[in-house]
């Protein structure tokens, strides 16, 4: 084989390895904050100022599943994400490895997954890395997101006569407090929680309901102490709460 051809392919070879490591092709886990404070630093020489962004809602119900969102500023980007409860699956970009989700090639800074909450109230946070702008770029731990795990609601046999949202109690309340309300006809149900800025904190119930009397019980996660509005919503009928959060 003639030398110039020997020198091109192994030439060829040598670039392939880098790229090789940084597609991982296979993926990588285990380099959040969960479990590893190095990051992306322990593989890559960049600098640890990405900006790494969890998109996700504040509460779920248990059992309920939700999309949420990683995004890593920039091009050729990474990311490793994981959760301290409830199950985690691929959407968009993503492939699932070690309980954990992870890149199977680079590209765009957009990964989308669904969490599905645990079947016990409480919290969960959840987890993410990312490296942007190829080998020996930049890479962060994004801010953990923490999601407020809770109770589907219950409902009572007897069927109340009038449409009602009871004053949560109790209010002030740390750390959860208990929302009732009745409903005297089948309808499709939401119940929100609001800060004064009209930002949607919390959606506690979504979905269609037989008439009957209910309540549901709500532990913030991440919230500042404050008033809080809950909105139920049943068919055209509205009403409102406020509630008191004291940490």
């Amino acid at each position: 084989m003639p030398r110039a051809r020997i020198f091109l392919l192994t030439l060829l070879a040598l670039t392939a390895v880098p790229m090789l490591l940084w597609g991982l092709p296979s993926g990588i886990s285990g380099y959040t904050l969960k479990t590893n404070a190095s990051g992306c630093g322990a593989c890559h020489g960049g600098p640890q100022t990405a900006t790494v962004t969890i998109k996700a809602p504040a509460a779920l119900t248990t059992s309920q599943t939700a999309q949420c969102t990683v995004v890593v500023a920039g091009s050729n980007t990474g990311v490793d994400i994981a959760t301290s409860g409830g199950t985690l699956a691929p959407v968009s970009r993503l492939k699932s490895l070690n309980s954990e989700l992870t890149h199977p090639s680079v590209g765009s800074g957009t990964y989308i997954f669904t969490i599905t909450a645990p079947a016990s109230p409480g919290t969960v946070t959840l987890y993410a890395t990312g490296l942007s702008g190829g080998k020996d770029g930049p890479w962060a731990h994004a801010s953990n997101a923490t999601l407020s795990i809770t109770a589907v609601a219950s409902v009572e046999e007897e069927i109340p006569a009038t449409f009602s949202l009871e004053q949560n109690f109790p209010n002030p309340f740390n750390p959860a407090t208990t929302i009732a309300y009745a409903l005297p006809s089948q309808e499709h149900v939401t119940l929100v929680l609001y800060d004064l800025s009209g930002r949607v904190v919390a959606t506690l119930v979504d979905g269609i309901q037989p008439a009957g009397s209910y309540h549901v019980t709500f532990t913030p996660a991440g919230l500042a102490s404050g008033i809080y509005l809950a909105r139920l919503t049943a068919g055209s009928r509205t009403a409102v709460r406020k509630l008191a959060y004291l940490k």
